[in-house]
Order: structure tokens, then C-alpha cells, then sequence
């Protein structure tokens, strides 16, 4: 798994820009996120995290500037993307896992790879559950697994933490730990000082546009 990782990383961006309309978000950022387990993207409201975020998953394009991952491109099927908020079909849970198999074309033993997940992360009495019947923690749970499922090389987090209590806070943290030990690269948004402090390998400060390196 670690050789998976420096085969992406260390990512350089040069010159990026974006800009809408008259509106600079970003103006000619330049850093390089190594291949360190966990990266964190900090800054204050509004400065334009979740963008920048998206732009390294190559979701939005930016309006110039590079980005270029060590030796090849980030494909589709290298990375998973947690939203805020996570964002389900009302469908039961084990089928909102079912669907991201299929989408990343990989369903096969999809039953035996679901219910591995489900038994690891003990959320296997939820499998029947409708998605609209979960907790706000159970729902951020759900959608860990649903990145984790398809074996991807990289996970972003944009503020995966929002509104969870210190229960749900302390379990997604582990889940960051194992998988991040295990290979699985993880660039994350976060605003607790303390949080990053437990688990940032490298910090990125993002204000007035522009960045710089904190660890």
C-alpha cells in the first residue's frame, strides 16, 4: 500500500489560480503535499477550502496552474471524496454501499466485501437501516465505509467532523488513524487546532488567497 502512495505523491502545485468573474479566490498558489499519511488544508471560513479541495481531486478545474501528481494522474478509481453533509439514496445502507461498488466497477464478491466492512467497523445491525434513518455520526460512518469499500489510493475529507458530538468525533479519528497506517492517503479539511495536532503529518494555512506551510 505505501508504494501505491509514492507513486501519486509528493503532488506539486504550481501557479494555481481561480478566479470568478472579477472574483480571486486563489491567486498563483505554490506547494507540494508529500507523501506523508495525513495532510491537513486549515484557514479561516470563507477562505476557500472546500475549492481548493475539490481542485485536488480534480472535481472543479481551476482557472490555471498545475497540478501534478509524482509519475502519473490521479484517475477516477484512485480516490473517495466525503462531503460535509453526507449524500445518500433513500435506499437502505448495504445498498448505498452496493451502488458505489458498481459505480467504481467493483462488484465482484461486492457481498463479501460489504459485509467485511460492516463486521470490521461493527455496523453490520445497520445494513438493513434506511440511510434517512441514521444519526448525523451514523451517516458520517456510513459514508467512511463507502470511501473505504472501493480500496481507493487517496481520500479527501472536506470538514467530515461538522456537527458530530465527541463520541462519533473520536471514532472517525481512529478510522482516519487505522487507514491512513494502512496506506491510504488522506487530505482533510479541519479548524480544530487540537485535532490537527493529533493528526496532521503536514499542515497547509490557507489566508488572503494565498498558503503557506505550518508543519
Amino acid at each position: 500500500m505505501e508504494n501505491k502512495i509514492k507513486k501519486l505523491f509528493p503532488c506539486t502545485i504550481r501557479n494555481l489560480q481561480l478566479k470568478f468573474e472579477h472574483n480571486v479566490i486563489f491567486k498563483n498558489l505554490n506547494f507540494v503535499i508529500s507523501e506523508s499519511p495525513i495532510t491537513v488544508l486549515t484557514g479561516n471560513n470563507g477562505t476557500g477550502k472546500t475549492l481548493l479541495l475539490k481542485i485536488l481531486a480534480g472535481i472543479i478545474n481551476p482557472t490555471s496552474g498545475s497540478i501534478t501528481f509524482n509519475n502519473e494522474n490521479l484517475k477516477n478509481n484512485d480516490f473517495s471524496f466525503i462531503f460535509q453533509k453526507p449524500i445518500f439514496l433513500d435506499r437502505t445502507v448495504y445498498d448505498n454501499l452496493l451502488y458505489v461498488l458498481k459505480v467504481k466497477n467493483k462488484i465482484k464478491r461486492a457481498d463479501e466485501v460489504i459485509n467485511k466492512h460492516a463486521q470490521e467497523y461493527k455496523i453490520t445491525h445497520l445494513l438493513c437501516r434506511s440511510t434517512r434513518d441514521l444519526s448525523g455520526g451514523e451517516q458520517q460512518i456510513i459514508s467512511f465505509i463507502r470511501a473505504l469499500i472501493v480500496s481507493p489510493r487517496v481520500i479527501f475529507l472536506d470538514e467530515a467532523f461538522s456537527n458530530l458530538d465527541k463520541l462519533y468525533i473520536n471514532k472517525i479519528e481512529f478510522i482516519i488513524n487505522q487507514i491512513s497506517k494502512n496506506g491510504i492517503k488522506i487530505i482533510m479539511i479541519s479548524h480544530d487546532d487540537n485535532q490537527i495536532l493529533r493528526l496532521a503529518n503536514q499542515v497547509f494555512n490557507i489566508k488572503d488567497g494565498v498558503i503557506d506551510e505550518k508543519i
